[in-house]
């Protein structure tokens, strides 16, 4: 019993203290290395002692979040605990949203031009519930991209 009443007049104190009294001051930041400017240019970045971003992870958004930070002049470091190209144990399947950012980062064509992607204009799903789709991406859409590509590991 004195346990708890001792346990709880701590808790109170705590309390009190944390809210009523203790005013820490922030410690102010160092300028350096993390106050430069980001948006370098090339021979800037590839000339820098470290790192501006450390992306953990190379897999589609890694690599994305890593293209699209490097574009903007960020000195990006990525790493992966994998060797590539790896193997995964999803399908290879790339929808509509994703399709519009490759041919944003200029590599859709490529990947059609080099034969290590293939348009998949006509298919559709079934959900665990029996829930189907089946049609024709392009024809019911109406749009210049199709709704799902099958890509080649790289």
């Amino acid at each position: 019993m004195y346990a708890v009443v001792g346990a709880a007049l701590v808790a109170v104190a705590a309390y009190v203290y944390f809210n009523f009294f203790y005013n820490p001051k922030p410690a102010a930041i160092p300028k350096g290395k993390f106050s430069d400017k980001l948006g370098k240019d090339k021979a800037e970045r590839e000339s820098a002692p470290f790192y501006d971003v450390a992306i953990v992870g190379a897999g589609p958004s890694g690599s994305v979040m890593g293209h699209y930070l490097a574009k903007a002049g960020v000195n990006v470091a990525l790493l992966d605990k994998a060797k590539f190209p790896r193997d995964k144990y999803c399908g290879d399947a790339v929808w509509k949203t994703a399709i519009e950012i490759l041919r944003d980062m200029d590599i859709y064509n490529d990947l059609l031009q080099q034969n290590k992607a293939k348009i998949a204009d006509a298919g559709g799903f079934v959900s665990p519930s029996g829930i189907s789709y089946v049609g024709k991406s392009l024809e019911e859409l109406g749009h210049d991209i199709p709704a799902a590509m099958a890509v080649k590991r790289l």
